[in-house]
Parts: structure tokens; C-alpha cells; sequence
């Protein structure tokens, strides 16, 4: 896995570990490790690269929420990400 680009890598975890619909935002939500040092140790990348990617998915609208509890806001978009070949 780690032959993939961090967003690819980040997107299919995303996927892989979402738990069932939020039902106050009608999304999908995921729940993630305490802190981002873990999890960036589960995608073998620094804990700076992981920040920096969701910073961006962030600010694009993609997902919402906090580390604890992330939402999915567009989740045909995540799987076009986590299954790119770029």
C-alpha cells in the first residue's frame, strides 16, 4: 500500500473505516486513531504530510469534523481519489 500516493492511501483508509451514516448530517463518518501521529503511522508517512492532506481535503469541502470523528462530505469524489492511477 505504501506504493501509493499519500491521498490515495489516506482516501482508502478513509473508506475502509467508515462506520455507519451520522445520522444528524446524513454523512459518512469516520472514526480515527487518537492522534495524528498514529495514524500517519498506519500510512507510513510523517505526521506533517498526513496534517498538510487534510488540511487541504478540509478546505475543499471533502471532509468536515476533527480527528476524533471525520465526516465524509463527498464520498463519490473520496473514492475517485483513493482508486486514481496518478
Amino acid at each position: 500500500m505504501s506504493l501509493h500516493r499519500l491521498e490515495s492511501r489516506l482516501a482508502r483508509f478513509l473508506l475502509a473505516n467508515m462506520d455507519d451514516i451520522d445520522l444528524a448530517l446524513a454523512m459518512p463518518s469516520v472514526s480515527l486513531p487518537a492522534n495524528q501521529g498514529v495514524l500517519a503511522s498506519m500510512l507510513n508517512t510523517s505526521r506533517p504530510k498526513l496534517n498538510v492532506q487534510l488540511q487541504l481535503w478540509r478546505r475543499s469541502g471533502l471532509i468536515s469534523g476533527n480527528l476524533e470523528r471525520m465526516v465524509i462530505n463527498d464520498l463519490e469524489h473520496l473514492r475517485r481519489k483513493a482508486f486514481s492511477l496518478n
